[in-house]
């Protein structure tokens, strides 16, 4: 047990700071779409589903050379939303007018974003935090094992620190973790999972014994350059509807490639509990004629449990409630990283003074 302390120690140190930001990003996250209304204008209607006609007027005068990607209004955002490699704007669902907003939210909204998912370092920080979840996952399984001896201690009023002393700073950090424990072991673990996402999915084919497909995904389709104009909005999306009836279009995706014309979009179910939807759809503007799709509903059973793992992670289902859960275990693990801290900075101390250590 004493070696397993130490260990729970050092590598709480070791990567407690990093997960101290990365728990404090996540949580004002989980109260993205509620600060992006805050910072908008308050005169957008209540949301409705835009027509064909309104989808498609939207995307003539939107989608330009740089467009990387727009979003369509949803029920927690009733704007569309246009982002190119450098600016993300925002325009009323009806006027299709540019709105501004407030107090550098969303520009703080992307950065913390960018710090949660990436460490503010592109893909490679993505997988530094995939295995610093891992350790995540270990200081919160260590920490059950060496707080269980001593459970009949255990006090849920001692999960805030009464004073500054180590010693209710151990006690804290005790109590909060036993407290938190099970949602920091879901958040981490759909966390990571994310991070290594085909792993996961090959772990979740072995769990439900699923058979591993040739493919589960929609090959690349490219489109080069034609002569001749692209087929008008109205039918480009007509195709997207026709392809996959009862879909909401979330997303459309611009090529990534410049001898590319391919336009995809993303579509959302009502039974699909990821916010943007799982179903997706590849058109030849062209021929406005759909050639390749991704559909949710008929997806095998491994991926359609492995996308679950982002609303788990986000809270994006269960509604207010869950929504709170989450961010409550994010303020928990700031407090325990925090407490952790502060005990060892206490001892430190004490020691450097030659005093005894009080517990």
């Amino acid at each position: 047990m004493k070696i397993l302390r130490v260990v729970h120690l050092w590598v709480g140190l070791t990567v407690g700071g990093i997960l101290f930001f990365t728990a404090f990003s996540g949580t004002v996250l989980v109260f993205k779409y509620d600060l992006l209304n805050l910072s908008l204008p308050d005169n957008a209607p209540l949301y409705r589903p835009p027509t064909l006609t309104e989808k498609s007027r939207a995307m003539t005068q939107l989608k330009n050379a740089q467009t990387r990607l727009i979003r369509f209004p949803s029920p927690g955002l009733n704007y569309y939303v246009h982002a190119d490699q450098d600016t993300v704007q925002y325009y009323h669902p009806d006027s299709l007018q540019r709105v501004t907003g407030r107090y550098h939210i969303p520009l703080m909204l992307r950065v913390l974003s960018d710090l949660h998912i990436h460490l503010l370092a592109g893909k490679t920080g993505e997988k530094v935090l995939g295995f610093l979840g891992l350790g995540l996952l270990f200081l919160c399984l260590s920490g059950l094992v060496i707080w269980f001896p001593g459970r009949r201690g255990f006090r849920v009023r001692s999960s805030l620190p009464k004073k500054v002393s180590r010693g209710s700073f151990l006690a804290s950090h005790r109590s909060a973790g036993v407290l938190s424990c099970l949602m920091i072991l879901l958040l981490t673990t759909t966390g990571v999972g994310m991070v290594f996402y085909d792993i996961s999915k090959d772990l979740i084919r072995g769990l439900i014994g699923e058979e591993s497909p040739a493919s589960t995904a929609a090959a690349p389709v490219t489109i080069p350059p034609q002569r001749g104009d692209f087929r008008s909005w109205p039918e480009i999306l007509q195709a997207v509807a026709q392809s996959l009836p009862g879909g909401r279009i979330t997303l459309y995706y611009a090529p990534k490639q410049v001898d590319n014309r391919i336009q995809k979009f993303r579509l959302r179910y009502d039974e699909d509990w990821t916010p943007n939807g799982a179903s997706f759809i590849q058109v030849d503007p062209y021929s406005a004629r759909a050639v390749a799709e991704i559909d949710y509903r008929t997806a095998p059973t491994s991926d359609r449990i492995a996308r679950k793992l982002f609303p788990l992670h986000t809270g994006a289902i269960g509604g207010r409630s869950y929504q709170l859960i989450v961010a409550l275990t994010g303020l928990f693990l700031m407090l325990m990283i925090g407490t952790a801290f502060g005990a060892w900075v206490k001892k430190k101390r004490q020691a450097g003074r030659g005093g005894k250590c009080v517990k």
